[in-house]
């Protein structure tokens, strides 16, 4: 396990969080928004906040918003809200008041209702 912590630390200090959020927004490419959110999420993911902390500070909270804007279909809204979930998974709570103000909330739950008449997007 502290090897993976200790490779999750390199990977913040390279700047990896920035050039996944990069691949997040800057492409319409679906395909390519759904890879970067599960590596960010595989990053993220039980981590100790060593990762998600450098991911919210390269802006990982807004490109999961604009991604939830512009990728509103089920299966990209899955990828990620679980991407969003592994984020805030190891946060005290700071994390959580910094996605609350960058209006993740609310932009999932409008997501969510655009799609509420498709049952596959809730499961």
């Amino acid at each position: 396990e502290e090897a993976g912590l200790e490779v999750r630390r390199q990977a913040a200090e390279a700047g990896c969080a920035g050039a996944l959020l990069a691949c997040m927004t800057a492409s319409s490419d679906v395909e390519l928004m759904r890879w970067a959110a599960k590596a960010l999420e595989s990053l993220c993911g039980n981590d100790q906040g060593v990762f998600s902390e450098a991911a919210a500070e390269a802006g990982a909270l807004e490109s999961l918003v604009s991604a939830l804007r512009h990728h509103n279909d089920p299966e990209s809204l899955r990828c990620l809200a679980v991407t969003l979930q592994a984020v805030l998974s190891d946060d005290p709570g700071l994390l959580r008041v910094r996605a609350v103000e960058a209006g993740v909330l609310e932009t999932l739950v409008s997501a969510l209702r655009i799609n509420r008449n498709d049952p596959e997007s809730l499961r």
